[in-house]
C-alpha cells in the first residue's frame, strides 16, 4: 500500500463522489445546502444504503451540527466512510457465504 490512487481508484473515488454530490443536491428537499435526517435516509437509500433507524440515528449523532442538519461535506465524508465499511466487509470479513449479514439487498451493520 502507497497511499497513493491509481487510476482505476480515482476513477471509482470520482464517479463516487459526483453521484453522492448528486444525491445530496436531489435530497436537499429545501435546497438550503443541508439535510435533515429524512432527506438523509432518502438520499443514502438513492444510492443502495438503506439504514437501520439505530444507524441513521448515529450518523445524525456524529455528522449533524448543532441545528440537527449535516452539511454537503459531512455527508459526503459518511458517504465514503460508509462505502468502506461495506467494501471492507465484503472484500476481507465475508469469505464464508454463510455468515453474509444480508438479507434481501439489506447491509446490516449493528452498533
Amino acid at each position: 500500500m502507497t497511499g497513493k490512487l491509481g487510476r482505476d481508484e480515482f476513477v471509482t473515488l470520482y464517479n463516487d463522489l459526483n453521484d453522492w454530490k448528486k444525491a445530496f443536491k436531489e435530497h436537499d428537499v429545501d435546497e438550503g445546502g443541508t439535510m435533515d435526517i429524512h432527506e438523509l435516509r432518502r438520499a443514502f437509500k438513492s444510492f443502495g444504503f438503506r439504514l437501520s433507524n439505530r444507524l441513521l440515528v448515529a450518523i445524525g449523532r456524529r455528522y449533524a451540527n448543532k441545528a440537527g442538519v449535516i452539511d454537503i461535506q459531512d455527508f459526503m465524508l459518511c458517504s465514503c466512510r460508509l462505502k468502506t465499511i461495506i467494501t471492507y466487509y465484503y472484500e476481507n470479513i465475508n469469505s464464508d457465504r454463510q455468515r453474509l449479514a444480508q438479507t434481501s439487498g439489506v447491509f446490516r451493520v449493528n452498533l
